[in-house]
């Protein structure tokens, strides 16, 4: 089946920083290319930017490396990184300024995706390794979303970046994670309506063991009460 028999999809891409966004943004992209898709974006901040105020000097990992500086340059520096993405979110998606979808959120970064994935089918969220990655995409629960008998969202991922799958090991989640800290993946694919990840909690956990993109199903679904407010 080609990707013109797919159903168009809508991916939500979230990310914290520049970096995070370029390696989701590397993932959405391909993703787009053979499965038609509305591409959105989100600059999540945490809430203790909220609180630069507090002490005279704060630290930011950004794209260029650990920044330390006032709390006023660091508010400079995450507009600075906002603005970036959603002009490599433009450049991707082709979209015209006025038509493209994006915001920014304060917020827990896992709690304010699962708020936000209301009405999105994929949402991405970017990580960029500390570390080089194998080729691998592990798929954990479902293969992902897909028409009728097409491939499912690791499939397609994988035969686009030309990587390996590696199905995620039965077992607790405790074993899932050490296995996960051990494999150095390029991506991980994970539905939580179907697997062993459910809760909002869980997928944080998931998200630090795998330190890497993890592309989302029915992250919607996830329970947990740390919903952030919108911004």
């Amino acid at each position: 089946m080609t990707a013109r028999a797919l159903a168009k999809r809508r991916v939500l891409v979230g990310a914290g920083s520049l970096a995070d966004a370029r390696a989701a943004l590397a993932l959405a992209g391909p993703l787009s290319e053979l499965m038609p898709a509305d591409l959105g974006g989100v600059f999540l901040e945490e809430e203790l930017f909220a609180e630069l105020d507090e002490g005279p000097y704060s630290a930011f990992v950004s794209v260029w490396g650990t920044v330390q500086a006032s709390p006023a340059r660091l508010r400079a520096v995450l507009e600075s990184e906002g603005k970036a993405f959603r002009k490599a979110l433009g450049e991707l998606t082709g979209a015209a300024e006025a038509d493209l979808s994006f915001r920014r959120h304060r917020g827990e970064h896992v709690a304010s995706l699962c708020t936000l994935a209301r009405g999105w089918d994929i949402v991405v969220l970017g990580y960029a390794a500390p570390r080089p990655a194998r080729l691998v995409i592990i798929q954990i629960g479902a293969p992902g979303p897909s028409a009728g008998d097409g491939p499912g969202l690791a499939d397609i991922l994988a035969k686009r970046m030309g990587a390996q799958i590696l199905t995620a090991p039965d077992g607790d989640e405790a074993t899932l994670l050490r296995w996960l800290n051990r494999t150095r993946a390029m991506a991980v694919v994970l539905d939580m309506r179907h697997g062993p990840i459910r809760d909002q909690a869980q997928l944080r956990r998931l998200v630090d063991a795998a330190r890497c993109p993890v592309l989302i199903t029915g992250a919607d679904t996830a329970q947990g009460t740390g919903e952030s407010p919108a911004s």
